[in-house]
């Protein structure tokens, strides 16, 4: 068809004689860093000449695998073949909540020119953030060497926060309710963990109360709140104890005791316990009133506090027989749990 100087070219197309699609796919609910993420492309000849030696690659893939190999020896118009490979989630992944995977796939057209096509895929990645957090006693300095909790020891209180879920988290606060105590971690790895440590010192209530109640919070900018309720128990031992003393009035000063002189009696009421006592009445069969100087009944004692109250009883003519009055005075009160507590002493005055 050409004369012996005649020539001609052929051109062929690279526009549609490639076409790239890439699929990601997760299949976790729950993903952590190293998890293998599968990757498939479709490598598909959309032109109209054969293609040779198509290359599928991808930065972050390696090896990518086609069923006749890679590179593909040839691919003819309308033929496609499906390459696979997987990849390891890095945290930075996981913390983005995304993973961009960019491939391509390159080959020669007859004429060996390139045909090349790029595709993108963006895949989201399953976040769940989770804070744990853990309060526990550590150290009881035991001050009064009782063996355990008890007015003044001070105790060692450790609260940890740990990133026990698959991200990142940022601004992880801890703070202890006893003390008002915080700190701030600004971010906390996958298994890391963010520690606080408190001293408190144990005070009357905590007695009264029979145990300290103590909850340990941490929070994250990528979680709810989560707390740890720690109780220790303070062992109590409510007790009163009344000392009565009995001194007789020679009113008529003959030195002889005669019907009407009197009786004059003190009442010294001490609780001698850990915990406070409230109401606490002193009485006694034969003398009526008793005075306290804030009242009887005792409106409050606490531990160490003590009160003497006092009274006056007048002779009878069977006591001034008798040469002696024998009797008992009580002091009775409740403990913090509404429980009886109450102590006797006799006084016999001649």
């Amino acid at each position: 068809l050409a004369a012996d100087n005649a020539t001609f070219t052929i051109l062929s197309s690279q526009a549609d004689a490639k076409a790239l699609r890439g699929t990601v796919s997760i299949n976790h609910t729950q993903v952590h860093f190293g998890d293998a993420v599968a990757v498939a492309w479709q490598v598909a000849n959309t032109g109209n000449v054969t293609v040779y030696s198509i290359s599928a690659s991808d930065p972050d893939v390696s090896p990518i695998s086609c069923p006749s190999g890679n590179p593909i020896p040839l691919l003819g118009p309308g033929e496609s073949e499906t390459c696979t490979g997987s990849y390891a989630l890095t945290q930075a992944d996981i913390d983005a909540g995304q993973r961009l995977n960019s491939a391509t796939a390159s080959g020669l057209d007859p004429g060996g020119i390139p045909v090349e096509d790029s595709d993108d895929e963006i895949v989201d990645v399953p976040q769940n953030p989770v804070l744990s957090v853990d309060k526990v006693l550590t150290n009881n300095a035991d001050e009064d060497s009782s063996g355990g909790i008890s007015l003044g020891d001070t105790l060692t209180y450790v609260i940890t926060a740990s990133n026990v879920g698959n991200v990142t988290l940022h601004n992880v606060v801890v703070s202890d309710d006893l003390t008002g105590d915080s700190t701030t971690c600004p971010s906390v790895a996958l298994g890391g963990t963010c520690v606080l440590t408190v001293t408190y010192g144990v005070v009357q209530a905590d007695a009264d109360a029979g145990q300290i109640v103590n909850t340990g919070t941490a929070n994250s900018d990528e979680t709810g709140p989560a707390e740890d309720l720690n109780t220790e128990p303070v062992p109590q031992d409510p007790s009163a104890e009344i000392l009565k003393s009995g001194t007789f009035n020679d009113e008529g000063g003959d030195g002889y005791a005669d019907p009407g002189e009197t009786v004059s009696y003190g009442f010294a009421v001490t609780n001698d316990g850990n915990v406070t006592l409230s109401s606490v009445l002193v009485s006694d069969p034969k003398i009526s009133p008793i005075s306290c100087p804030s009242g009887n009944p005792i409106p409050s004692m606490a531990p160490g506090d003590s009160e003497t109250c006092s009274g006056s009883y007048p002779l009878t003519q069977a006591d001034v027989n008798a040469g002696q009055i024998d009797n008992a005075a009580t002091a009775s009160g409740t403990d913090p749990g509404g429980d009886p507590v109450e102590d006797t002493d006799d006084e016999t005055v001649d």
